[in-house]
C-alpha cells in the first residue's frame, strides 16, 4: 500500500502511507489521520491492515493503528498502561495487551 484514499468533506484525496500518522476506527468507519486533517477510508480496518504489511505500522489497540514514524512521546502509567502522543499531539492509548509488543518496537526503531 503506498497510496491511501481519503474522504474528506465531498472530496477525496490520495494520500501517501508517510503523510498518515494513524487508522482509528469509530463504529463503522475509519478515520485516517494526518498532521492537519482526519479523512473518512475505504474498508475496515482489518483491510488495512494487511494492505500495510511490511510498513512501519503497528496494531496498538483493537481500534487504532499508528505509524511508529510519527510517534514523538510515550507516557508510561505503570507497566500496564501506555498512551503514544503522535507528531500532530494525537494521543492513542495502548491496549494493556499490546504494551509489551509495542515497547518492544519502538525500542528497535
Amino acid at each position: 500500500m503506498q497510496r491511501i484514499l481519503g474522504r474528506h468533506a465531498s472530496s477525496y484525496q490520495l494520500l501517501g502511507a508517510a503523510e498518515v500518522l494513524a487508522f482509528q476506527a469509530q463504529g463503522q468507519l475509519v478515520w485516517v489521520i494526518t498532521a492537519s486533517h482526519k479523512f473518512a477510508s475505504m474498508g475496515s480496518l482489518r483491510t488495512i491492515e494487511t494492505r500495510l504489511n511490511g510498513m512501519p505500522f503497528l496494531r496498538v489497540r483493537r481500534d487504532a493503528i499508528v505509524n511508529v514514524a510519527h510517534v514523538k512521546k510515550i507516557n508510561l502509567a505503570g507497566r500496564q498502561r501506555m498512551v503514544l502522543t503522535l507528531s500532530n499531539a494525537h494521543k492513542v492509548v495502548v491496549s494493556k495487551r499490546m504494551v509489551h509488543t509495542v515497547r518492544q518496537t519502538l525500542m528497535r526503531g
